[in-house]
């Protein structure tokens, strides 16, 4: 697991969501131990994701971080096993592309996780 110590810079940050996603998103592993607690939307999007695509990969494309926010740009894909927003499950390997802008409060912690993602590529991967 990561080894967390206080996310008191961008840079701090920036580095505790490159690996949160590396060892939660991309090789599954437990939340962070001792690490700020990330919000239930973040957990729902990982479990959601994984539910439909288990084995999906995201590559971190780019990560722009000020005083409390990094953004992250992302390429996922996978293969569609479980269903997925109603969508019975197609066989289908997709890719995507998704921004997750993570807020900070001033303790260090993940407040607030916005995730956008191109679900029109995705739907019309699925479906057609």
């Amino acid at each position: 697991a990561v080894a967390y110590r206080r996310l008191t810079s961008p840079e701090d940050r920036k580095l505790f969501v490159r690996r949160l996603y590396e060892e939660t998103f991309t090789h599954r592993a437990e939340l962070v131990k001792g690490a700020p607690p990330v919000p239930d939307g973040l957990k729902d999007f990982f479990n959601t994701f994984h539910a439909a695509f288990p084995d999906a990969c995201a590559t971190i494309d780019n990560m722009t971080a000020d005083e409390n926010r990094v953004e992250v740009h992302l390429t996922l894909s996978g293969t569609h096993t479980g269903e997925f927003h109603g969508i019975p499950p197609s066989g289908r390997r997709v890719i995507t592309a998704a921004t997750i802008t993570h807020e900070f409060s001033k303790d260090g912690r993940i407040e607030k996780a916005v995730c956008k993602v191109d679900d029109g590529i995705l739907r019309e991967q699925l479906l057609d």
